[in-house]
């Protein structure tokens, strides 16, 4: 089982890495979201495999959130391809009025499901974790999740919520000069997800443990 968690927990890694960090050539982002959530969502279903005991319903719930996170994902990533929205705080000033703002907090709101995905990712990487240090970690990973991930996530949709019903950008609008107030919810929630991706890294690198010797 351990074996195979280890695969899970690398394949995991580098999906989690799509998803979080961006490489643009111009619209077109190399380390595409969608593939990094579907991924994720392979790198559960590995996991599940060797988890025979583990509960239905929970493995269920995981799935249907990381399925949310391929579309979702997907969806932001066909809209800034196809020219709906900014795909950076820079090209804002090329997407005046609502043609711009609205679709933008629809595609910002959709983005909300990786919160919930990210948690339950970790519940069930938590479940097998068969070192002392693993399960220290994942549980930091989820604490950190919760105290920075969580407020920061639900205030960037509260802003999502006002930009669609106010047609204005917020916090970060270009003509008041505040578009590094964009970076502060990106690197504060980065925090969060780079110890994740510690946790499926040394999830991924951690030796199977060697069985006790017999009496």
């Amino acid at each position: 089982m351990q074996a195979s968690t280890r695969s899970a927990a690398g394949l995991a890694f580098w999906g989690l890495m799509f998803v979080v960090f961006d490489l643009h050539l111009g619209r077109f982002d190399v380390l595409s979201d969608p593939i990094g959530a579907a991924m994720c969502l392979a790198a559960l279903g590995r996991l599940q495999a060797n988890s025979p005991h583990d509960d239905r319903a929970a493995w269920q719930t995981t799935r249907l959130w990381w399925v949310l996170a391929v579309f979702a994902t997907g969806v932001t990533q066909l809209a800034v391809l196809g020219g709906l929205v900014p795909h950076d705080t820079a090209s804002m000033a090329d997407y005046p009025g609502l043609y711009a703002v609205r679709p933008t907090a629809v595609v910002s709101l959709l983005e909300v499901v990786l919160l919930p995905a990210q948690f339950t990712l970790i519940a069930r990487f938590r479940a097998v974790a068969w070192t002392p240090r693993l399960t220290a970690s994942w549980d930091t990973s989820r604490r950190l999740l919760l105290a920075i991930g969580a407020p920061v996530t639900i205030a960037a949709a509260l802003m999502d919520l006002y930009m669609f019903a106010t047609g204005r950008w917020v916090a970060w609008s270009l003509e008041s000069g505040a578009a590094s107030l964009a970076l502060i919810p990106l690197i504060v929630v980065l925090a969060a997800s780079l110890h994740l991706l510690v946790s499926l890294h040394r999830t991924g690198k951690t030796p199977d443990l060697e069985p006790t010797p017999a009496a």
